[in-house]
């Protein structure tokens, strides 16, 4: 089992997910005799992908609940083992999220010409909601029924949280997110409560939610040197807690997007700012929440020198706690 693979540190028992699906999907392969519904495996595997990674705790827990007790869960019931196991009472918005998240209504794949809701194409109905309370969909309904699929259903729940808590320190969560661990774009997306997940040439460096409530930053420390003028952001470290990002180019501080960062004090909107070192990098660190320094945005252009270059505003920002001297010198050292 997963598990068994994480606690024995025998291997990364994601790689089974990766290359299979999940353990589940490699049983069937073996075991030709005792084959199990593909429906059951391919909501199994989009759970264990797109879910169950270890990046988010509270997914794991309500699929815990549902399946070692009977009838609804109440959101307290979750809030209270949250609250027990991690130190930390998750909100309603947080678990309605996380809800989101096991709906498989985030995560997308390309079906006729279009990204969709993995739910959505395959028709999954995981959780729903009975008069406020935590109930399993006909979809999940029916895999847990076949106690061979919950076993694996649980044990990649219980695999994700024992994922979620080897490196977790409660002095260093910050709403959702670990300090100084490493988080994917859809894994961002996904925490931060966005209803789809976004097409990455779409986001760039930073993207503002549809509702104004928050705006993820990604800043790719060192570029290549080949790359375009066009899009070689002067993005760095001023210092452990001070940072300037550049905004997307053919923009001025009166662009919609650079206003809503900088009216950050009266909007109130969340900036969580994620780094990564170099391009080839998959995987950003979260180095903290930043406060737009507003007074400070200037208006610059991506070549100085050039007068046709295009425009770009240079954004300052402060951290909420300044970032490891360990960190920092991987992130800002030059690679060779």
């Amino acid at each position: 089992m997963m598990v068994d693979f994480f606690n024995r540190e025998l291997r990364d028992p994601f790689q089974f997910v990766d290359a299979f699906g999940s353990l589940l999907a490699l049983r069937n392969k073996i075991y030709f005799s005792e084959q199990q519904p593909l429906n059951q495996i391919g909501l199994l595997n989009a759970l264990a992908k797109f879910v169950f990674n270890g990046k988010r705790a509270e997914e794991s827990f309500i699929i815990k609940l549902i399946c070692s007790q009977t009838g609804p869960v109440s959101y307290e019931t979750v809030q209270e083992l949250v609250s027990k196991e991690l130190g930390y009472c998750p909100s309603i918005e947080t678990l309605n999220r996380a809800i989101h998240s096991l709906n498989l209504m985030f995560s997308t794949r390309l079906a006729d010409g279009n990204q969709k809701p993995i739910a959505e194409i395959f028709n999954y109905k995981v959780i729903q909601l009975d008069n406020g309370k935590i109930t399993s969909g006909v979809s999940l309904s029916k895999l847990i029924e076949n106690q061979l699929s919950k076993t694996y259903l649980v044990d990649a729940a219980e695999f994700s949280l024992l994922k979620f808590k080897a490196d977790f320190d409660l002095d260093k969560f910050c709403n959702g997110f670990k300090r100084e661990s490493i988080y994917c774009r859809e894994d961002i997306f996904r925490i931060l409560g966005w209803n789809r997940n976004p097409t990455a040439l779409n986001v760039g460096g930073y993207q503002v939610s549809s509702d104004g409530t928050n705006c993820p930053l990604f800043i790719t420390y060192q570029k290549n040197e080949s790359i375009s003028t066009t899009t070689n952001y002067k993005d760095q470290f001023l210092d452990a807690k001070t940072l300037i990002c550049m905004s997307k180019n053919k923009r001025t501080i009166n662009s919609p997007d650079v206003l809503a960062i900088a009216s950050q004090s009266s909007n109130l909107m969340r900036i969580p700012i994620f780094v990564k070192k170099e391009k080839e990098d998959l995987n950003f660190y979260y180095v903290g929440d930043g406060t737009s320094l507003s007074n400070k945005f200037e208006l610059t252009r991506m070549n100085p020198s050039d007068a046709r270059s295009p425009t770009v505003v240079k954004m300052l920002f402060e951290l909420d706690n300044p970032v490891s001297p360990n960190l920092l010198k991987y992130l800002t050292s030059q690679s060779f």
